[in-house]
C-alpha cells in the first residue's frame, strides 16, 4: 500500500518530542499495521506522558476543522489528516487516543488497496 510522503515520520517525531521530552529516558514507541474491514490500520503508540483529556478532545476536533484553528499547535497532524482525507475520502485519516502517564496512540486509517486519488 502506498502512503503519502511524510505520513508516519511526523507522528513518530511527535512521540519522541512530546511523549518523552524531559519525562522519561526508557520510553518505547511501537509501530504496527493490520488489515481491518478492508482498510489498512497503522498505529504509532508510545508509553510517554500522554495528553490531557481537554487537550486531546481539542486536538481530535481540530483535525476535522476547516480551516485549521490558528491557535493550535497541531498543524503537522492536521496536514497529514487533510492529505489523507483529500486523497482517499472522509472515512480515512487520523484518530488520537491517550491516557495520562500511560500512552498516546495515533491511528492512521487508509484504504488497503491503492485507490484512485481524488484530484
Amino acid at each position: 500500500v502506498l502512503l503519502p510522503k511524510l505520513t508516519l515520520q511526523p507522528i513518530v517525531e511527535n512521540a519522541i518530542l512530546h511523549g518523552f521530552d524531559g519525562y522519561r529516558d526508557d520510553g518505547t514507541i511501537s509501530i504496527s499495521a493490520k488489515e481491518e474491514a478492508g482498510k489498512l490500520i497503522l498505529q504509532v503508540s508510545d508509553n510517554g506522558f500522554g495528553i490531557m483529556p481537554d487537550e486531546l478532545a481539542q486536538l481530535n476536533h481540530s483535525l476535522h476543522t476547516r480551516p485549521h484553528p490558528a491557535d493550535l499547535h497541531s498543524f503537522g497532524l492536521y496536514g497529514i489528516n487533510r492529505t489523507l482525507q483529500q486523497n482517499y475520502g472522509s472515512e480515512y485519516g487520523i484518530t488520537i487516543t491517550s491516557e495520562i502517564d500511560q500512552f498516546t496512540s495515533v491511528v492512521v486509517t487508509l484504504p488497503l488497496e491503492e485507490t484512485e486519488r481524488k484530484e
